[in-house]
């Protein structure tokens, strides 16, 4: 299994504030294979930023079929690192920011 994983696509991320502790963030998509899907955050640098780097990474396990697997991941906020503004959620191929950039 790789160490680093891979960086994941999602189609679906969402805060729910809705709790008495705070929000909660559930993003949801399809990994290439089955596999485990967590937030790997990225290292905290010297100078503060706007929004923590955090990434969704799939690790695959035993050798098995190539089917597009579903998968959903629920994480307390209290759990990601924040910048100063928030965080970034990173993928293969997009970013979205929580709360969202102003343009």
């Amino acid at each position: 299994m790789d160490g680093q994983g891979e960086l994941l696509d999602w189609t679906s991320a969402k805060l729910h504030g809705q709790y008495v502790d705070g929000a909660r963030l559930v993003v949801e998509g399809k990994a290439p294979v089955p596999m485990r899907v967590k937030l790997d955050p990225l290292p905290i640098g010297i100078a503060p930023v706007d929004y923590q780097g955090v990434e969704l990474r799939g690790f695959r396990g035993e050798v098995g079929p190539e089917v597009e697997t579903p998968f959903r991941l629920d994480v307390d906020t209290k759990e990601i690192p924040h910048g100063q503004v928030g965080f970034v959620l990173i993928g293969a191929t997009r970013r979205e920011y929580f709360p969202p950039q102003d343009d």
